[in-house]
């Protein structure tokens, strides 16, 4: 790569870079171009270089990047024998997707998809529901390799994988976007520890499984 073409990365990433930030912090519709442009403190004309349409091709050039994240491995249930071995390991689960979303630009972008909802393509909102179904199953298709005594039917862990999910964007609803609490501030553990409890704790081995004899 050129020098000329090494700057031309840089600067089209940090356009990118700035508008996610202002967009995450106040807003598609609230951010101008004037903003991102002085943000970045490129010349007047740098911005519609990179991005001749303006400021909706930069949003739709944020929601692609997102598209290269790698979806987490989350889920390493092993074989527990108690609630409280289970619970444990389906906290680590949602902690590592927790990691994953501290980072900045994941968080961001996060924030960006859920305020800016009216604003996505018909393929955008397609990709989001593949990525959000494809966390689901991850964690639907450890449920249901459980062994004994957690041994779900596929439709039970496919439905408890549904209820896990909603908890957790509970939390990321309630804390980061209605009380606008700074994701370091929010306590995972407390906020879903016992509501996993009670969970767990309601599965009877004869309504969880079907056992043979």
């Amino acid at each position: 790569m050129t020098t000329n073409e090494t700057l031309r990365t840089q600067q089209k990433a940090g356009i990118l870079e700035v508008a996610r930030q202002l967009f995450a912090a106040q807003g598609y519709q609230a951010t101008t171009t004037r903003q991102i442009n002085a943000a970045f403190r490129g010349s007047e004309g740098l911005l519609y270089y990179y991005f001749r349409q303006g400021k909706r091709e930069i949003l739709d050039a944020v929601i692609a990047q997102g598209a290269d994240w790698p979806l987490p491995k989350a889920w390493r249930l092993g074989a527990p024998q108690t609630p409280a071995a289970l619970e444990q390991q389906l906290l680590a689960g949602l902690e590592t997707w927790w990691q994953v979303m501290l980072t900045p630009a994941v968080y961001e972008t996060i924030l960006i998809l859920i305020r800016e909802r009216p604003q996505l393509t018909d393929e955008q909102v397609a990709w989001c529901t593949q990525r959000e179904r494809a966390l689901h199953d991850d964690l639907a298709n450890a449920l249901a390799a459980l062994p004994a005594p957690y041994v779900l039917t596929p439709r039970r862990a496919d439905a408890t994988a549904t209820l896990i999910v909603g908890l957790y964007q509970r939390v990321v609803l309630e804390n980061l976007l209605i009380a606008g609490q700074p994701r370091q501030a929010v306590d995972l553990f407390a906020e879903l520890q016992p509501s996993l409890h009670a969970l767990i704790a309601n599965w009877e081995a004869s309504d969880v499984a079907d056992q043979p004899g």
